[in-house]
């Protein structure tokens, strides 16, 4: 299950990513666009794909031990959602140091 959440998340943050990298030229004036949290985006994606192909081999491995390839039960979904919520802080973490970053360099222009 909580391959299934992460691939899930993984999809949302991927979408996310590309519609910020394809709306380069659609920010306001203020620079309030979603263009501003590309890296962060970007970041968290990698995160969520990387957990998601670290759940696939070990369900890989369940399937050579003789396991079913996913597992359904309550615990490994709250597991999903922890990881879902701790790459959601950790974009938090990042689009917030990239907003500070950005206003720094804009004091100093």
């Amino acid at each position: 299950m909580c391959l299934i959440i992460t691939v899930a998340v993984a999809i949302v943050f991927s979408v996310l990513f590309f519609v910020s990298k394809k709306t380069g030229g659609a920010e306001k004036s203020h620079g309030y666009g979603i263009r501003k949290f590309s890296q962060p985006l970007f970041t968290t994606m990698l995160a969520f794909w990387a957990a998601a192909i670290m759940w696939s081999v070990d369900g890989i491995a369940n399937v050579a031990g003789g396991e079913p390839f996913l597992d359904l039960s309550k615990e490994d979904a709250l597991l999903g959602v922890i990881v879902a919520l701790c790459g959601i802080v950790l974009f938090a973490v990042l689009a917030l140091r990239n907003k500070k970053i950005s206003r720094k360099q804009s004091k100093n222009c």
